[in-house]
């Protein structure tokens, strides 16, 4: 089975390395001796103080815990039958002293457990903490700095909390996150906008640097992660405003500002906004059924960068593709559609999202929306993304949800070419890493408990092959 499994992947690695630059990294065999069950989940963490990645793979009846040094050489392995059953979502990864803990939620994201992962003393551990949330709701989580942080809405007063899952586990450092108030009065209703509303739905996390699938552009609320200490909170639950919140993990410290959208005061059903941001510039697409508006905004000043509205019968004179119908799965499996009025009447009647992405001194930015298939051939489904036996956050599995995202969505889009100076530009729309990554899987890929991680040193794809019972990771190139 072994030589079989090497033989299989030498064999891909051989034949698509020159194409498109994976690499093989480790592979670790089925680790259920028993049944072998296939492994419904994992993720991939990295220490950021040495460089050692973690790979974590869950099993129907246990998980198992592999540590590697940078150069992916395995140090020790341990298997955890402790399973935390009363908790259903895994929200972050704290790294004290070599020492893994892995912090889960239940379900309605109030009570907390932690499994800690000894790799030197070769041991687990899992306990139910005495942390619990009160009077306040489930944002969603942010890593920085080896740290699990937990943000949450205050539902009695206006204030953000922010919890630093470090030391005690029973008791994690709070901090309140104070803005300006003011922002949150709406001039539309002559009153004030409870801090709760912002804040309806659990954050998507959008991994910086990567393209983003349009299920996960059309998130309402959405937490902007990088290896910073710095996070942009954004929400669009209100269709007034587009809400940014910049966090600074370090300082504890928020800042508020917002941006009118621009069809908040046309008065149609389909009315609806939603936004992205990328670097200082924030992008606001907002859509009636006769019109849409696409706009690039200067996020300092507020300045319009660039402006475009578009009603049914006019040429969208900005795209660089036709108007693309996108099935689930695959490069391919796509239809074109003709009529601007068809773009309008999708976007306008499902769920509304836009998103950019940078590569080599060009803005690629999508507008569209999207339509999750139910029963499709998801193989994970985030928080704030997707499911595995529960919930892995997107803090963790950001890349990963950006990438089922792209592939596992039916959506409407056009995509779009901007130079440094946000100016329409002709050209081409480059495939995405995700477009690599599918095709070198393959549409009959017959694999399960994906994970994906950004490093600095590369992508990197893992995943279960069902048929030769091995767990494979492979690196792409950034």
């Amino acid at each position: 089975m072994m030589m079989k499994s090497l033989l299989l992947v030498l064999g891909l690695w051989l034949g698509s390395h020159a194409l498109f630059a994976q690499e093989f990294v480790v592979e670790i065999p089925n680790q259920d001796a028993v049944d072998h069950s296939n492994p419904t989940g994992s993720f991939i963490v990295k220490n950021v103080q040495n460089n050692q990645k973690a790979i974590f793979i869950f099993y129907p009846k246990f998980y198992t815990g592999t540590l590697y040094d940078e150069n992916w050489k395995k140090l020790h392995e341990i298997k955890a039958v402790d399973l935390p059953n009363r908790f259903s979502s895994i929200v972050g990864y704290t790294i004290e002293n070599g020492v893994y803990h892995i912090i889960f939620n239940t379900s309605n994201g109030r009570n907390y457990g932690v499994t800690t992962f000894d790799f030197k003393e070769g041991s687990t551990k899992t306990f139910k903490t005495e942390f619990k949330l009160e009077n306040e709701s489930f944002i969603g989580s942010m890593q920085w700095n080896n740290t699990s942080f937990l943000l949450t809405a205050s539902t009695s007063e206006t204030q953000l909390n922010l919890y630093e899952f470090s030391g005690n586990f029973d008791v994690p450092k709070k901090s309140v996150l104070s803005f300006d108030e003011a922002l949150l009065f709406s001039k539309k209703h002559q009153k004030s906008i409870p801090l709760f509303r912002l804040f309806s739905e659990t954050a998507s996390t959008i991994e910086v640097g990567l393209p983003v699938g349009m299920q996960t552009a059309t998130s309402k609320v959405k937490i902007y992660q990088d290896t910073s200490k710095n996070r942009v909170l954004t929400s669009n639950t209100i269709e007034e405003y587009t809400y940014i919140f910049d966090i600074d993990l370090e300082q504890k410290e928020a800042k508020l500002t917002r941006f009118e959208n621009p069809l908040s005061s046309t008065k149609d059903y389909y009315n609806q906004t939603n936004s992205f941001v990328l670097d200082k510039e924030l992008y606001l697409f907002s859509v009636t059924s006769k019109n849409f508006i696409f706009q690039i905004l200067s996020r300092d000043t507020q300045k319009t960068l660039f402006f475009r509205d578009i009603d049914k019968e006019t040429e969208i004179d900005f795209s660089n593709t036709p108007i693309i119908q996108k099935e689930v799965g695959g490069l391919n499996n796509y239809r074109e559609l003709k009529k601007t009025k068809q773009f309008i009447r999708k976007v306008s009647q499902s769920n509304l999202g836009v998103s950019a992405y940078k590569e080599d001194e060009k803005y690629i930015v999508t507008l569209g929306s999207s339509l999750q298939i139910k029963g499709s051939a998801s193989p994970i489904f985030i928080a704030g993304g997707g499911f595995i036996s529960g919930f892995i956050s997107g803090a963790i599995s950001g890349a990963l949800s950006a990438y089922t995202s792209y592939v596992y969505t039916k959506s409407v889009s056009v995509n779009c070419l901007f130079d440094e100076n946000f100016s329409a530009k002709e050209g081409t729309i480059p495939d995405t890493i995700f477009d690599k990554m599918r095709e070198f899987e393959g549409p009959e890929a017959n694999t399960q408990a994906p994970a994906l991680a950004h490093f600095e040193e590369g992508i990197f794809l893992g995943s279960h092959d069902n048929e030769v019972d091995v767990y494979y990771l492979f690196k792409f190139p950034n």
